[in-house]
C-alpha cells in the first residue's frame, strides 16, 4: 500500500524509515538509489569546496566518491552478469534444433536434413486426387525460425518449441504425455489427445507389409506422415482454405434459395461449384483464440476437407480444446514421436504471456550498505539537530557577548 506523504518534513521522514523496514524489496531500491544519490551530491559539494574558492573543503571529495564508485561497480557488475547469463540462455533457446515437415522443393542444398527418420531422403507421397507425386522430408532448423502452420516432429524427451495442435502420434489411439513442470511447476504427466480426425484415419494405410489383417494405428511415422501431407499445403500449395470453400459453399446455398429465378441461379450455381472444385484443392485450416496466458485453456477448430469432393458435401469442423494442445516449454514424456501443427509462436505463446521481468536481487554487500547508510544517515540528522539546537541556544544567552 502506497503511504500519502504529508507536508511535514519530520513526520515524512519517520514514514520513509518505517516503510524501509516493513516494506518488501521495491522500497529497499528506491532507498538505495536515494542513499546514491545522497553521497553523491556531498561528493560534488566537496569537489566545489575543493577545487574552487567559494569556501573550504576539510576532507577530500575521493572520500566519498571512490567508496561511491566502488559500490556502484560492484552492482553493475553484478547485474551485468546475470544479464549476460539471461541472454545467453535465450540464445541457446532460440538457436537449438527443431525438426520440421517441409517439401522437398522449397529446400535448398544447404538446409540441414533429419538423417535419423529415413536416413534424410524424401518420403513420395500419392496424391489421389491428381496424377502425379509430391516428395516432403525432415529438415532441422532453428527454434526461432518456426512460423504459424508449420507441421513439427516432437520425439520423446524434446521441449515443445512452440504452442501446436498435436495431430498424430506413437501412443495408443493417438494419445501423448507431457511434463508442465517449467509453465505451472505441476511434475506429474499430463495427457494429450489428437483430435478425431476421421479423414486422416481413413487416409493411413493400416495393411501390414508382413500379411497381417490390421495395424494399430498411430504407430508408423512415415504413414502418417503422408496422411498428413494429402490434405495439407505441403501437397497443394496453392490449395484453397476450407475457412474459404465453406464460406464459398454458404453464399452459394443462399443463391440457391433467393426468392425468384431459383431454377436458373441453380445450374449456374452447380457448374461453378464443379468447375472450381476441379481446379483447386481444399487444404485443411486451423482457427483458433486470439493469443493469450490462460495455459489452461484454449478454443479453436480444426477444418478438415472431405475424403471426396462432391457436390454439397461440407468440409469436417473438428472443436478443439486444452486437451489437444502442446504448450511451449512441456517436455514430451513415455511417447515415442508427436506430429503436430504450429499455431502460436515466439512471443504469442503462453509461456511468454505469462513471463514477467526479472526483479532486481540483492546481495549481502547490497544489505550491509543499506544498513549501514541508514545508521550514517540517522547519525548525522541527530548530530545536525543537536548542534543547531545548541547553536541557537547559545546565540541567544551570550548574543551581546559574542557580537
Amino acid at each position: 500500500m502506497r503511504r500519502k506523504w504529508t507536508k511535514r518534513p519530520f513526520i515524512n521522514t519517520v514514514f520513509f524509515f518505517y516503510d524501509f523496514g516493513c516494506n518488501e524489496q521495491a522500497t529497499r531500491e528506491q532507498f538505495r538509489r536515494f542513499a546514491n544519490l545522497y553521497f553523491l551530491c556531498v561528493g560534488i559539494i566537496m569537489c566545489i569546496g575543493q577545487y574552487t574558492s567559494y569556501f573550504a573543503s576539510s576532507m577530500t571529495p575521493w572520500t566519498i566518491l571512490g567508496p561511491l564508485a566502488f559500490v556502484v561497480g560492484v552492482s553493475l557488475t553484478v547485474e551485468g552478469y546475470a544479464d549476460v547469463k539471461r541472454h545467453r540462455s535465450d540464445e541457446e533457446t532460440n538457436n537449438a534444433e527443431c525438426t520440421i515437415l517441409r517439401r522437398s522443393d522449397d529446400m535448398s542444398e544447404d538446409d540441414k536434413r533429419e538423417t535419423s527418420i529415413n536416413g534424410g531422403r524424401d518420403i513420395l507421397v500419392d496424391l489421389s486426387e491428381k496424377p502425379h507425386r509430391v516428395s516432403v522430408a525432415f529438415q532441422k532448423v532453428k527454434r526461432m525460425d518456426i512460423r504459424q502452420g508449420n507441421i513439427i516432429l516432437i520425439r520423446n524427451r524434446e521441449m515443445v518449441p512452440a504452442d501446436a495442435i498435436i495431430l498424430a502420434s506413437s501412443g495408443e489411439n493417438g494419445c501423448a504425455y507431457i511434463e508442465t513442470s517449467s509453465i505451472d511447476g505441476e511434475t506429474n504427466l499430463k495427457l494429450r489427445n489428437t483430435p478425431p480426425i476421421h479423414s486422416l484415419d481413413e487416409t493411413v494405410d493400416v495393411s501390414n507389409h508382413d500379411g497381417d489383417d490390421k495395424e494399430k494405428v498411430f504407430q508408423s511415422l512415415e504413414r502418417f506422415t503422408k496422411a498428413i501431407t494429402r490434405f495439407s499445403a505441403l501437397a497443394y500449395p496453392n490449395g484453397i482454405s476450407s475457412v474459404d470453400s465453406t464460406r464459398h459453399h454458404n453464399k452459394d446455398e443462399r443463391r440457391l434459395h433467393s426468392p425468384g429465378g431459383k431454377k436458373r441461379i441453380s445450374r449456374h450455381s452447380k457448374n461453378d461449384v464443379e468447375s472450381q472444385q476441379g481446379d483447386m484443392q481444399m487444404i485443411a485450416t486451423l482457427v483458433s483464440e486470439p493469443p493469450n496466458a490462460h495455459v489452461h485453456t484454449f478454443s479453436g477448430t480444426l477444418l478438415i476437407p472431405p475424403v471426396e469432393v462432391e457436390e454439397g458435401e461440407n468440409c469436417v469442423e473438428i472443436p478443439l480444446g486444452a486437451e489437444n494442445i502442446l504448450l511451449r516449454g512441456a517436455i514430451l514424456r513415455n511417447t515415442e514421436w508427436v506430429l503436430a501443427l504450429s499455431c502460436f509462436t515466439g512471443k504469442d505463446t503462453k509461456l511468454v504471456r505469462n513471463s514477467f521481468q526479472t526483479p532486481s536481487k540483492f546481495s549481502r554487500i547490497d544489505i550491509l550498505v543499506n544498513k549501514c547508510v541508514v545508521v550514517i544517515i540517522i547519525f548525522m540528522a541527530i548530530c545536525i539537530g543537536y548542534l543547531s539546537i545548541m547553536a541557537n541556544l547559545v546565540t541567544n544567552e551570550r548574543f551581546d557577548e559574542l557580537w
